[in-house]
């Protein structure tokens, strides 16, 4: 008997061997049914025979007993034989029903199987996605190393350079302070009074010099004494000539009283 399995696929060999078994089982049934019909006709052939013989012929009526007999028992081995074909018609359906219970898993299986593959072809979407990713990401990194060198290399640069601007300040701050003390070794600034010693704290020497903020007057240390300075020689009324005057061939020229002389 052939047994519907759908769009479902080819079942399991348990599933093909118990299928083939149950058809193989029916088919046996049919044989036997048939055997038993034809037992049954010939019994009913020989029943009518035995009818017409009975009158004359009480051999004959011995024959159609012994085949009624016979007929008899091949109705019962056609009722067993029926009775083994029910049998094996209502395996044959429970087969058929665990076919279809089996088609039914095997639908539920490729079901499972498509949404596995839905689910695989995602994956495989988001493993690209992810690789385009880490792609890029290794590329802004390879960027970043490059930029992170760069910069490490402005910093050597700018560290460098950075030193040697601290060399030359320090070399600039050693001239100034030289510079400064070389001043305060000869310009004492302003003092009330004749100074003995410079900024620097050393004994004065000839060449120093200082304000002197009690006669406003400009004074000269000329290695032994401060000589004075008067920057307002026009304003000094008693002027004196410290040695004699050389005239270097030229006049001396100007008015007394509105007079020229």
């Amino acid at each position: 008997m052939p047994i519907f399995r759908g769009d479902g696929g080819s079942g399991d060999a348990s599933t093909d061997a118990y299928a083939s078994q149950v058809a193989q089982n029916a088919q046996t049934a049919t044989t036997k049914a048939n055997e038993a019909s034809a037992s049954a006709s010939a019994a009913a052939t020989s029943a009518t025979n035995a009818a017409a013989s009975e009158a004359g012929v009480a051999a004959d009526a011995a024959a159609a007993a012994t085949s009624a007999s016979n007929a008899s028992t091949s109705e019962t081995n056609a009722a067993s034989s029926a009775t083994a074909a029910a049998s094996s018609a209502s395996a044959a359906s429970t087969s058929e029903t665990n076919a279809g219970t089996s088609e039914t898993n095997a639908a539920s299986s490729a079901s499972s199987a498509s949404s596995s593959a839905s689910a695989a072809s995602t994956s495989a979407t988001n493993a690209a996605t992810s690789e385009t990713n880490a792609g890029t990401s290794e590329t802004n990194a390879a960027s970043s190393a490059s930029s992170a060198s760069t910069s490490a290399t402005n910093a050597a640069t700018s560290a460098s350079s950075a030193s040697t601007s601290a060399t030359a300040a320090q070399a600039a701050q050693t001239a100034a302070e030289a510079a400064q003390e070389a001043i305060d070794g000869f310009f004492l600034g302003a003092q009330a009074s004749n100074p003995t010693v410079d900024l620097n704290g050393n004994a004065v020497t000839a060449g120093d010099w200082y304000f002197n903020t009690g006669d406003n007057t400009t004074r000269i240390y000329d290695g032994s004494a401060w000589n004075t300075i008067n920057p307002d020689l026009i304003g000094d009324t008693t002027p004196q000539l410290g040695g004699n005057l050389d005239l270097n061939g030229f006049e001396i020229t100007g008015t007394i009283n509105g007079g020229s002389y």
